[in-house]
C-alpha cells in the first residue's frame, strides 16, 4: 500500500528507483496468490480423470497464447507503469482459464 501511495504521488516516475521496483514487486506478489490458486485448479483437473488430463493441454495452449500478447498490449495502452501489472493480469487470466467448466458443447 505504501509503494502505491508513493507512485501515485510522484510527478515524474524514475523506473529504476526503489519506489518503482517496490511497487512492481508488490503488484507481482498480489498476483502470486491468484496464480497459486490457478495452479491448484489446474493440478486438480489433471488428477481427476484421463479425459480432463487430455483437455487441460488445450487450456494450456489458450492460456499461453493469451499471455503472449499481454506485455505489448499493456505497454501500448498504459506505458511502462502498466507493464508492472503483467503478472497480476496473467494470474487473473490463469484463474479464469482454469475455472471455466465448459465452453459450448465441448470442454476445453
Amino acid at each position: 500500500m505504501l509503494s502505491i501511495y508513493y507512485i501515485l504521488n510522484l510527478q515524474y516516475i524514475n523506473y529504476i528507483s526503489l519506489e518503482f521496483v517496490t511497487f512492481t514487486i508488490s503488484i507481482s506478489l498480489m498476483g502470486s496468490f491468484f496464480m497459486s490458486y490457478a495452479m491448484y485448479l489446474r493440478h486438480k483437473k489433471i488428477q481427476q480423470s484421463e479425459k480432463l488430463r487430455t483437455n487441460i493441454f488445450k487450456r494450456d495452449i489458450v492460456y499461453g497464447i493469451s499471455i503472449t500478447f499481454l506485455i505489448p498490449f499493456l505497454f501500448y495502452f498504459g506505458g511502462t507503469l502498466a507493464v508492472s501489472f503483467t503478472f497480476l493480469f496473467a494470474s487473473l487470466m490463469a484463474v479464469t482459464t482454469y475455472s471455466i467448466k465448459k465452453i459450448g458443447m465441448h470442454e476445453i
